[in-house]
This record gives structure tokens, sequence and C-alpha cells, in this order.
């Protein structure tokens, strides 16, 4: 006995009639679970606490754990971090960078280190509990060089960049994100890191789920992800400034 209404399939293209995002779960079309969250996402408020956010610091090419790195926490709206809430953050021994905020943050840190590009991260989602950021590059000035050559979009001195990570409804690297800006200059492209190698050649992310966009100029960027079938992950709001790598995720929101 079979339930007449129930929707039949082999193989996640059987599904393609029902629309984006089914897939075959048990010989049943159902929502792809990655994706089932697109237009419904809902991020209540925080329960006002202290949070602890671990930044894991590592190197671009070499993957090493880069201690030595100081950092302020500073407000979203302070361009400059000219009033920071935190001084005095250094990465320790094994590349881990700890501080605490309040839930509800949404600002960023701000990255230095001798020899190293300056580094901003924005926090995305909002902070809402304890959170640990892994493998968050920092970038010498010649790894950018190497970096734009390799995209084959050669990084300008004076603009910014920016590196992301995507990830989906249950947090999983996203594969298939495409990165957009509204900014207009033929310099300006996104990029996609395929099997850990830069290509602006790429329509999306691979299963890392990292990407970016190159040589945006200084000031206000709002960065938007979508799948390849248009649904929209969600616009992210960041800043840049000159010769300096902006960081931030990609996660589906409200």
């Amino acid at each position: 006995m079979v339930d007449g209404e129930r929707q039949q399939c082999l193989v996640d293209s059987d599904c393609t009639a029902l629309g984006a995002g089914a897939v075959c779960t048990d010989s049943v079309c159902a929502p792809d679970p990655a994706w089932a969250c697109l237009g419904r996402v809902i991020w209540p408020p925080p329960e006002p606490r202290k949070a602890l956010v671990t930044l894991r610091l590592r190197d671009l090419v070499t993957e090493a754990p880069v201690a030595g790195v100081e950092a302020k926490l500073c407000h979203k709206l302070d361009y400059f971090c000219e009033r920071p809430l935190a001084t005095g953050l250094v990465s320790n021994a094994f590349g881990d960078l700890v501080t605490e905020v309040d839930t509800g943050f949404d600002g960023y840190v701000e990255l230095s280190a001798p020899d190293k590009l300056p580094g901003l991260f924005f926090f995305f989602p909002p902070i809402d509990g304890d959170r640990e950021v892994a493998n968050l590059p920092v970038i010498g000035a010649r790894d950018l060089v190497l970096f734009g050559n390799l995209s084959g979009r050669p990084a300008l001195s004076g603009r910014g960049h920016v590196m992301l990570g995507a990830y989906d409804c249950i947090w999983r690297p996203a594969p298939g994100v495409q990165l957009t800006t509204e900014a207009a200059d033929v310099a300006i492209r996104s990029f996609y890191l395929i099997e850990k190698v830069p290509s602006v050649t790429a329509m999306a992310t691979d299963a890392s789920g990292r990407g970016g966009i190159m040589n945006l100029f200084p000031g206000p960027a709002a960065l938007t992800g979508s799948l390849l079938d248009g649904r929209r992950l969600a616009t992210v709001g960041v800043f840049v400034r000159s010769d300096t790598v902006t960081f931030t995720t990609m996660v589906p929101a409200p």
C-alpha cells in the first residue's frame, strides 16, 4: 500500500518540478535542509549576557597558527576605531584571539601584526552566544600580490579587499553561493577559492564556502550572497579601508 499523495523519486533531479531546493529523501521530495530556512529566518533578541568569542588566526599560505596579532574591539560605525571597546588583545601561541562581548554585538575586531596587512573582522550575524571563528586568515603583503596574480585580478594599491566564508542553514560551509556588490568599477571582481586556489572565472563557492571581492573603494560596502537559482541568503554591510582586508561571514538572514 502506497499513499497516492506521496511524491515518489529516485534522485534529486526527479524533484525539479516541485521547485528550487527540493531533494529526494527516502523516495520523497522534501525541502533541502541546507536551504530550507530561506525566507523563514528569525533572529530572536538574545538574552542579555556576556559571550566569549574566539578567533583562530591562521597564516593564509601555510595555515599555521599566528601568534602575537594585536587587536581592538570596535563599534560597527566607528570607521577608524577611535573609541575602542577593548584594547591590548593579543593572539596566543595557538593563534587564538579571545575576547568577551555583549550579546547583540555586531561590530568588528581590528587586527594588526608586523609584516601583515591590517585586517577587520565583522561579526555577522550579531553575537547571540559564545562563538568560535575557525581558520581566519592573516595575510602578508606579498601573499596578497600572489593571491591577486593567481586569481587573474591584481590587487590594486589604495583599494580594499573582502574575504568571507559562506554557510548554509545548518552552519555548514556552503557550495554554490555567488557573491556580488553594487559597487561599479572594472577592477572590482568577485573571486572564489576553488580547491584552495583563487579564481575569478568560477561562478560560485566550492565545498569550502570561501570567496570574496577584490579592489573595492574604501568606505561602506554591501555584499550580497545568492544561490545559483537566484534565492538570496543575505546582504551584509561592512566597510573597507585602503590596503586592508575585511573579513566576515555570509549566512541566511531574515
